[in-house]
């Protein structure tokens, strides 16, 4: 096999790390190949068939290379699932993540060049600089009344008919003391750059992401549990039989549950619905006919559909649930993503609108990070991958971080 056809193979299994499609025997022989090709980071061969020597050598490498920031990085392997034998690390130690996601990157572009660059830079100290996400919400009742949870301590917040409506332990918690004849709605709602938990008044609970809502009866009546969502929510439906659990997608979708845990993406400026199964069964309706007929599909667990405008509802059968669950556990995971979708997620957790100056690449980013970070720290790492250039800049009348300018190096 000459070079161009050695080369040809790489950007083969590059493309299908990135798409979940590579098998084991595949896996193995592309990372055989980048731990032969690390001499951008001055890695020994000797230690090519060592993985935890070699990642603790590149992490040695990359630590040299900020010790003006005093990072503090751990690393640690992760072997778990597909495409996991990538060099996982830590939270913090994501560096390395998103220097492997520029090698995928380089070979899915630069199909002239024969080996991967990934390149190192010194991080900069930054003026401006914004927090990371925090728990709080907003609660609007029935009465349209909004109640800021941000701040507010343990106990009794508001009554609704025979409800009460108290936060227990940092969440919402729903004291349903007898049911009452009238349905009486509530709303849940995270802005940008908050998270919140709550427990709804079956026993269900909750995770909302930023920039998400759940609207919900104060007390469930009658054969149906409904709600409805937007943005990204995370639910563990109590069981109940009689009582089918069903989620209304922003008005395009439904998905109708008896005692399961599902994740759900429907944010507007994410490419479809996604719905992903963790325990139980799920079914998924598409609201709108396809062809003129109607579209529904069955979930089994690790399992996830896909609902794409106009187009039938899809299942993809092996997702990354460690992904998909990562803003659940508190980091950002990127597993091939655009840079749009990556400045979506730090746009929404930062509370911070993106600007895009100038083309920019078709790169696809591989790493984590822990959302406790502040927004320079997550900046300064994609950096690293010598592809992007962030400027974060001052816009609010008092002078508050607003915005990321993004440029291509």
């Amino acid at each position: 096999m000459d070079d161009q056809e050695k080369q040809n193979r790489y950007d083969e299994l590059a493309q299908k790390l990135l798409n979940g499609t590579i098998t084991a025997a595949e896996k193995q022989e592309y990372l055989d190949w980048l731990n032969r090709e690390e001499e951008a980071l001055n890695i020994p061969a000797d230690l090519a068939s060592n993985r935890p020597a070699l990642k603790n050598r590149i992490f040695e490498t990359l630590q040299s290379s900020i010790q003006a920031q005093d990072l503090e990085l751990t690393a640690r392997s992760m072997e778990k699932g597909r495409r996991r034998n990538l060099f996982r690390y830590a939270a913090a130690a994501a560096i390395v993540f998103i220097v492997t996601g520029f090698v995928i990157y380089y070979f899915n572009i630069n199909k002239k060049s024969t080996a991967p660059q990934p390149m190192v830079t010194k991080m900069q100290p930054v003026a401006t600089d914004v927090l990371p996400g925090r728990d709080g919400a907003m609660l609007t009742l029935a009465n349209g009344q909004q109640l800021l949870l941000d701040s507010l301590g343990n106990g009794v917040i508001a009554i609704q008919g025979k409800t009460n409506i108290k936060i227990q332990n940092g969440q919402l918690v729903y004291d349903v003391m007898q049911a009452g004849s009238e349905m009486l709605y509530n709303t849940m709602s995270t802005p940008k750059g908050r998270q919140y938990q709550m427990l709804l008044p079956d026993g269900s609970r909750v995770w909302m992401n930023a920039a998400s809502s759940i609207t919900y009866p104060v007390a469930f009546i009658g054969k149906e549990r409904n709600v409805t969502i937007t943005g990204e929510v995370y639910i563990e439906v109590a069981k109940n039989k009689e009582k089918p659990f069903i989620v209304n997608v922003d008005g395009k979708a439904s998905v109708q549950a008896l005692g399961t845990s599902f994740n759900i993406n429907a944010y507007a400026d994410e490419p479809g619905i996604k719905t992903t199964l963790l325990e139980g069964k799920v079914k998924i309706v598409k609201h709108e006919r396809v062809n003129g007929k109607e579209n529904s599909i069955l979930l089994d667990p690790g399992q996830q559909a896909v609902d794409i405008a106009h187009a039938p509802l899809t299942i993809r059968h092996s997702p990354d649930l460690e992904e998909v669950m990562a803003w659940k556990n508190g980091r950002f995971e990127f597993i091939g993503n655009s840079i749009q979708s990556v400045m979506g997620q730090l746009s929404r957790w930062y509370d911070v609108d993106i600007v895009y100056e100038g083309a920019l690449p078709e790169a696809n980013f591989v790493g984590a990070i822990a959302r406790t970070e502040k927004l320079s720290r997550v900046l300064q790492m994609l950096e690293l991958t010598n592809v992007l250039r962030f400027k974060i800049e001052k816009k609010t009348a008092t002078g508050e971080a607003a915005q990321i300018i993004v440029t291509r190096k």
